[in-house]
């Protein structure tokens, strides 16, 4: 009997993540994997943001597609990723402003800091290159 119990909750475990089709459902949770992911390809493509040569919205929909053909059980619409985006360096500001400079403590700790300072100091060099040239 227990076994049985065990089986049909495994079950009604793995049909709740298939869509009536049986096709796997659209899990739309950021994980870290996936944040991760949206900042890569995002870095991937700052020479297009810079050089506002193609409209950012068709950017954004090339990173969509990229996104989709990493992850295919996710497909966030571009509002989704843009904001994912803006809230991670919002947050990664926030943290670097909050413990100052050094950021040894608080910053360290967080599982994407790295990421993130990688990230902003590439946007400040191409601002600064540009604001050069």
């Amino acid at each position: 009997m227990c076994m049985t119990f065990v089986l049909h909750a495994l079950q009604s475990k793995e049909t709740a993540r298939v869509g009536m089709d049986g096709s796997p459902m659209n899990d739309k949770k950021w994980t870290h994997e996936r944040k991760k992911l949206l900042m890569s390809i995002r870095l991937r493509h700052e020479s297009d943001f810079t050089a506002k040569i193609k409209k950012r919205s068709t950017i954004w929909q090339t990173i969509r597609r990229e996104i989709q053909e990493v992850d295919n059980t996710f497909s966030p619409s571009v509002d989704e990723i843009t904001r994912c985006f803006t809230n991670m360096l919002v947050k990664y500001r926030r943290i670097k402003r909050r413990n100052g400079t050094s950021g040894e403590t608080f910053l360290m700790r967080w599982m994407m800091f790295m990421v993130h300072a990688a990230v902003y100091l590439y946007l400040i060099t191409c601002s600064i290159i540009l604001w050069i040239n």
